[in-house]
């Protein structure tokens, strides 16, 4: 994935550059061993889980690695959350 997001131009290194935008915007990542379920969380959405060797607060998007993207409460109706998933 380093090579293809070192680009820039192409569309896993446009899709980074979005989430260092979105980290930017909310002051950092957050990581899931620093926060809980108690939070103000929304009721749905999309979330993003990085390899635990990706240090989001201080390397560029570049050297990120995604091991998952999931979604939560997305159908009409649900109740899950994404503290009941993990």
């Amino acid at each position: 994935m380093r090579s293809t997001a070192a680009s820039g131009g192409s569309l896993v290194g446009q899709f980074l550059s979005v989430l260092a935008d979105l980290r930017d915007q909310i002051g950092g990542p957050y990581y899931l061993g620093d926060v809980n379920g108690r939070l103000d969380w929304p009721d749905r959405g999309v979330y993003f889980f990085f390899s635990p060797a990706s240090d989001l607060r201080a390397t560029t998007a570049v050297d990120w690695r995604l091991s998952r993207i999931g979604t939560v409460g997305i159908s009409t109706g649900s109740s899950n959350t994404l503290w009941a998933r993990t």
